[in-house]
């Protein structure tokens, strides 16, 4: 357990904040509701406070929450990683929980780990959500990505490099309801913003995976949840996982950018839980 103290100096409290160990890094969970489990995974420069408007809204499950490595409560890696790395502290996690089996929603880059989980350990993912996500990258995202990676290098100043994470991210309903640094500001406000070498690792280990050729081995029902309005893995990526996964079902989400949990809470909530949980 990690432990951080509060309150005034005259009166602290202990509070522990759960916690488990792998690879020689502290990782950090959050827990709520009940029923069948589900991780939730974050991407590039997300915690766990990216679903916290979609989890409230779930009824009939268990919401586990991770921080990945490198980023929010959890440890910073001290050496790079792969995303296969990355999937082993998720099911270094169902282990601390003693889950045998769950099911895995991911986001971009947690959409690649959980690509990963349901390849290492298909017999312990009951259902696969995988969100703006990609197999493998084109040249569009490829230089995008590489693109981010120079620029964390030159910009010093976070809410100006943050401003730039959220036009590429922002679906252009939100772009034009919210100026770019309103917008950074209210998620520096809610997140600590991730390190640059943390970012970078981030960024790096993604660029390196590549899951096309294995995907027809994935055997959890799979359902791919993608965005017109994407700039970062356009509907050529959902598409092509939907293609590659055997059974696996599509849904398009119109006039949305990067990160419908965000933009578009409440139509996303919907569609997890009539996928994972029907009625």
């Amino acid at each position: 357990m990690r432990r951080n103290w509060t309150g005034s100096p005259r009166q602290c409290i202990l509070v522990s904040m759960p916690t488990y160990v792998h690879d020689g890094l502290t990782l950090w969970y959050e827990e709520s509701g009940s029923g069948g489990p589900v991780i939730f995974l974050a991407g590039t420069m997300g915690d766990h406070t990216q679903w916290d408007i979609v989890v409230p809204q779930l009824k009939g499950l268990r919401s586990i929450t991770p921080d990945n490595r490198d980023i929010g409560n959890s440890s910073m890696a001290r050496r790079d990683y792969s995303v296969r790395d990355m999937a082993g502290d998720v099911l270094a996690l169902m282990g601390h929980l003693d889950l045998e089996r769950a099911s895995i929603v991911g986001h971009s880059l947690g959409g690649k780990i959980a690509q990963e989980v349901a390849l290492l350990a298909p017999a312990r993912v009951d259902k696969l959500v995988l969100v703006c996500s990609s197999a493998q990258f084109d040249a569009q995202a490829r230089s995008l990505m590489e693109l981010w990676i120079s620029l964390r290098e030159e910009i010093a100043d976070d809410l100006v490099f943050a401003q730039m994470i959220c036009f590429c991210v922002m679906g252009p309903d939100t772009l034009a309801q919210y100026p770019l640094q309103d917008a950074a500001e209210m998620w520096m406000m809610r997140t600590r913003l991730q390190r640059g070498s943390a970012f970078i690792r981030n960024v790096e280990a993604s660029l390196a995976s590549d899951t096309l050729a294995r995907l027809g081995d994935i055997q959890a029902p799979t359902l791919v949840v993608y965005s017109d309005c994407d700039r970062i893995f356009t509907t050529k990526h959902g598409d092509q996982l939907v293609a590659a996964i055997s059974g696996a079902q599509g849904v398009l989400m119109e006039g949305c950018g990067h990160a419908p949990m965000s933009e578009r809470p409440a139509e996303f909530a919907r569609i997890l839980q009539q996928f994972l949980l029907p009625d």
